[in-house]
């Protein structure tokens, strides 16, 4: 596996731009449940009992779906994995999925994100290295790495990998 990080400041850098990243998608996210809530509000009570009954289940819904995604706000991103076959793999608070289905953040608690809490130097499974990412708000502002097979790092940068930065 190669990393594109040369070094400790480039790894911040390329983590923060990940953030970013998935910070921006869930800002897209939110938008457009507030809009489809504020449409379903506009509505008002008009229909059949039973459309009245739609209309309020989709605000709920919507109210749901917006208060999830505010909750998540802090720490949304926390840690990374770099698996065997060159994927990388980012955990956090919520799944998130880019505007084409593709998962851009796993939710920590799907069994795609077990390895980030199971792997082991021992036992590593697909796993190379587990990254921890310690935010501040968006901020990215520290990383920590557990490396897991130290084989599978790139021999020219396997003894300059940060292990910790701040």
């Amino acid at each position: 596996m190669t990393s594109p990080e040369v070094g400790p400041r480039n790894a911040l850098e390329v983590e923060q731009s990940y953030v970013d990243l998935v910070y921006a998608r869930l800002d897209e996210l939110r938008a457009g449940a507030r809009k489809r809530l504020a449409k379903i509000r506009r509505e008002g009570p008009s229909g059949s009992p039973q459309n009245r009954s739609e209309r309020d289940a989709f605000a709920t819904m919507y109210e749901d779906r917006v208060a999830a995604l505010d909750a998540v706000e802090d720490r949304l991103v926390f840690g990374r994995l770099d698996l065997r076959d060159g994927d990388r793999r980012y955990v956090g608070r919520i799944g998130i999925s880019d505007a084409e289905h593709s998962p851009v953040l796993t939710d920590w608690r799907a069994p795609a994100a077990r390895a980030f809490y199971q792997a082991t130097a021992h036992a590593p499974g697909d796993v190379t290295l587990r990254r921890h990412l310690q935010t501040r708000h968006r901020q990215v502002v520290a990383i920590e790495d557990d490396v897991l097979d130290l084989d599978a790092l790139d021999p020219d940068t396997r003894w300059n990998w940060p292990a910790r930065v701040r």
